[in-house]
């Protein structure tokens, strides 16, 4: 025992080294304790006030549609769902106690709501998704009757959209014929016009008188005005130096100057004697000089006789100039009336000469039209084909094509036996005539160039250059001889024979054939008949298709009324069926009511503009019935979508069934809900497909497409 007392007080600071650890270690294996405990706390009193929260779900989407969605937004629940986590926190009010509290002691220092990005109802794949996983358990209950019924009538439809859209592209392509036909119409209407104005008699006739006139009138008028110009003679001094000798004899003579026949030899030659009588009196000094001359004469004489002889020569005077004006502008007049010759026969033969060239453009225009012509028949022949092609197909599968029968066998006899048939060859009979006449003209045009005075041709030489052209000859032809040699009009006239009027080149109309008549041809005639149709609309076929089209246009027009629309305006909710278009029913602005429905009937490009844009809706419509036979295997989830969007959503025309009125407690979706009952009743698949918010739009919108009948064209 003693031992033991040695040792007294040693155990005491063992334990306490030990103790100390122990207790560090207890105590801070307590508070991890506390802290892992506090962690799952929180967790748990953050999935229970979110559960709670979610408690407060829209039970009416949820019940009638199987979406989950929340009726309000994170941040407007904060302050509930910060309660159901404090309250979840410390367990306050759970079973009436405070452990929690006493062991834990939490406090909320910061609490976030956040709003988790993607999760929204009208994200497309949530929505999808959660449509999917409502379908797997409700589908087989709608769908296990239906879809096989459903598959054969989508294969069906395959068929009626491909034969439709062959009949559109059969009526684009008599379209096309008939703007082909009247633009053919027009050219053979102006060919056939200048055809009947250019008569070859005519023109031949034209072309003898010009060169008659050309010859005997203007070559002559002009070289007998260069003779006078160069006429330089007077008379020698030795022979007189007596002026009023001379101006008697210019007196004398200037009386067979006749201006109004300036091509008469006594008119010419008595012209030209007056100039010598001129030049000499002007040699002497001028008709001024003739009084002076006699006052010097008579300077010795009687005074009484003085008066009287001044008298006389004061007359002589007045009476030789007002003479001389009056005939010295005799080699103007020459001119002119070589000019107005010139002047006249340019304008008729260039007036044909324009007309021929004219004539052959239109030939040719005519001739291209007609070949258009050719090729819209024989491509509207084959588009028939095809259609007929895709109407016996959906006859053979078992559809009801009798409307469509008796337009394919009405076009049928049409192109095999009718007018369409005869108007094959009865074209190129016309082209052959046409493409005749383009060479008549063609010819003819030549011919007139070829009509030719001094090697410029009358018909496409301006008058006043082939005037100077003429002069310039004219005087060449004078130049070089003695001014004296050809004073008379026989001198003038042998060289106007042999020297000038040779350059006269005359054409030979004969040498361009004759023109050929298109006025009576068969195909000309059809052409104004098809023509006349399509602009009265008197054709039975056109009265049938602006029928057909006159029903659309008024079913279109009523659509745009209205007024029997419900109407209901989406912006009112917070929840709405989501746009399966996106982004495109934004922007769809109207293009179901841009088809032109209110058009005019009659407008060809109007009814093409609609044609193609009905196309555009049937490729639209016929891209999902590509691979019908593989939508079960691969394509389960897009008719699980389809049908979840018919059985659970309303729309315009869930009333009627077969044309009649629907009671209201049959209208029910798959989840057993009133479809009458809905805030948008007849107004919820429309919105689904066009987005707009107000709904009045979107059904009219569909009820265009619906309405628009693409029989018309």
């Amino acid at each position: 025992m003693k031992f033991f007392y040695k040792s007294r007080g040693t155990i005491s600071v063992f334990l306490t080294i030990i103790l100390v650890p122990v207790l560090i270690f207890g105590g801070m294996t307590t508070d991890a304790a506390r802290i892992s405990m506090s962690k799952v706390v929180i967790s748990d009193a953050g999935e229970m006030a979110m559960n709670a929260g979610l408690a407060q779900y829209n039970e009416e989407l949820h019940d009638e549609y199987g979406l989950l969605v929340m009726k309000q937004s994170p941040e407007s629940m904060k302050d509930e769902l910060k309660k159901y986590f404090d309250g979840s926190l410390n367990g306050t009010g759970l079973d009436g106690t405070d452990g929690y509290k006493k062991i834990l002691d939490l406090l909320t220092e910061n609490f976030k709501t956040i709003n988790v990005q993607g999760s929204e109802i009208y994200q497309t794949e949530v929505e999808k998704q959660q449509i999917l996983e409502y379908m797997k358990y409700r589908a087989p209950v709608c769908l296990t009757e239906l879809v096989v019924d459903k598959l054969k009538e989508l294969k069906n439809t395959k068929k009626m959209a491909e034969a439709m859209k062959k009949q559109m592209e059969f009526g684009k392509a008599m379209e096309d014929c008939q703007d082909k036909f009247q633009k053919a119409k027009e050219a053979l209407d102006t060919l056939d016009g200048v055809i009947n104005s250019l008569e070859s008699q005519k023109i031949e006739k034209e072309l003898a008188q010009t060169e008659e006139d050309y010859k005997y009138v203007a070559a002559l008028a002009l070289l007998l005005r260069e003779g006078a110009l160069k006429y330089d003679e007077r008379l020698s001094q030795l022979e007189t130096g007596d002026m009023k000798a001379s101006t008697e004899v210019f007196l004398l003579n200037v009386k067979y100057v006749d201006l109004a026949n300036p091509l008469d030899e006594g008119t010419y030659n008595a012209y030209l004697t007056c100039m010598k009588y001129k030049n000499t009196i002007d040699d002497m000094g001028g008709i001024g000089k003739l009084l002076e001359s006699n006052n010097q004469a008579d300077q010795g004489e009687d005074t009484d006789n003085t008066g009287t002889d001044s008298g006389s020569l004061e007359k002589l005077k007045t009476d030789y100039e007002r003479e001389l004006k009056r005939i010295k502008d005799y080699p103007s007049l020459l001119l002119t009336h070589a000019n107005a010759c010139i002047d006249s026969h340019y304008q008729a033969l260039n007036v044909y000469w324009n007309s021929a060239k004219g004539a052959e453009q239109a030939a040719k225009t005519a001739y291209d039209r007609l070949k258009d012509v050719k090729k819209e028949l024989e491509k509207a022949k084959t588009k028939f084909a095809e259609w007929d092609r895709a109407n016996r197909e959906l006859k053979n599968a078992g559809s009801n094509t009798e409307s469509m029968d008796a337009e394919v066998e009405k076009y049928r006899k049409f192109f095999d036996d009718g007018n369409g048939a005869a108007d094959s060859s009865q074209l190129e009979s016309l082209m052959e005539d046409v493409r005749t006449n383009q060479e008549y003209f063609k010819k003819l045009k030549g011919v007139l160039e070829e009509e030719k005075f001094c090697d410029k041709s009358i018909a496409t030489t301006s008058a006043p250059e082939q005037s100077e052209c003429y002069k310039r000859a004219a005087g060449t032809c004078l130049s070089g001889m003695k001014t004296s040699g050809y004073e008379t009009f026989y001198a003038i006239k042998k060289i106007w024979s042999e020297k000038y009027i040779v350059k006269y080149e005359h054409a030979d109309i004969n040498s361009a054939g004759s023109s050929k008549s298109i006025s009576e041809h068969p195909f000309y005639k059809r052409l104004q008949e098809y023509c006349k149709e399509s602009n009265s609309g008197d054709s039975k076929e056109k009265q049938e298709a602006n029928s057909r089209l006159e029903q659309s246009k008024t079913a279109g027009e009523d659509a745009k009324k209205a007024d029997e629309y419900p109407d209901f305006s989406w912006s009112t909710v917070n929840v709405r069926p989501s746009s399966q278009v996106e982004n495109a029913a934004s922007q769809a602005n109207d293009k179901a009511a841009d088809l032109d429905a209110a058009g005019d009937v009659g407008n060809s490009s109007a009814r093409r503009n609609s044609i193609d844009k009905f196309g555009e809706s049937i490729d639209a419509a016929t891209s999902f019935l590509d691979k019908v036979d593989e939508i079960v295997t691969k394509g389960l989830e897009n008719l699980y979508i389809a049908e979840y969007a018919m059985q659970m959503f309303s729309y315009y025309t869930v009333n009627k069934e077969d044309g009649q009125e629907r009671a209201q407690e049959d209208i029910i979706g798959i989840s057993g809900y009133k479809l009458s009952n809905h805030a948008a009743y007849q107004a919820e698949g429309e919105y689904i497909l066009w987005g707009k918010d107000t709904s009045k739009e979107n059904i009219k919108n569909t009820v265009m497409m619906i309405f628009w009948n693409p029989a018309a064209f």
